[in-house]
């Protein structure tokens, strides 16, 4: 599945998304009260993956590129079939059962990621939006 980066929804909280055109299919960071999260989803109403980072930078950066090999690896017309790992505790480095599925359904070599901006500035800038409105 090819993924294309597309703007930020900062009204619906959504940073650094990624999409696949034919799809719909979306990889974004999402910031939260105590950390920020990766993201995937369909539609904006039903997240098929939620994978909570904490306030981790390299947790947050190395879930995100762990959840875009998956996707790449994923054939469009079988996302559907597709079963993410779903988390029993937050943060994700709680959960090390689900951390280790999630790095052996991407493989050795992950998609290399452009560093975050720190994760806490993505929240100021979320919560300054928030305020202004």
């Amino acid at each position: 599945m090819i993924l294309k980066r597309i703007e930020d929804n900062l009204e619906e909280h959504y940073f650094y998304q990624k999409r696949n055109t034919n799809t719909g299919v979306t990889i974004c960071l999402y910031s939260v009260l105590f950390g920020t999260r990766v993201r995937v989803y369909h539609n904006e109403w039903y997240c098929d993956a939620d994978y909570c980072g904490g306030n981790n930078q390299k947790l947050v950066e190395e879930l995100y590129s762990i959840t875009e090999t998956i996707l790449y690896k994923i054939e469009e017309k079988n996302y559907r079939n597709f079963n993410w790992p779903i988390p029993e505790r937050k943060p994700i480095s709680n959960d090390p059962e689900c951390l280790n599925e999630l790095r052996n359904l991407a493989g050795k070599v992950l998609i290399k990621q452009d560093r975050f901006p720190d994760i806490n500035l993505i929240r100021y800038v979320q919560n300054s939006y928030i305020l202004k409105r």
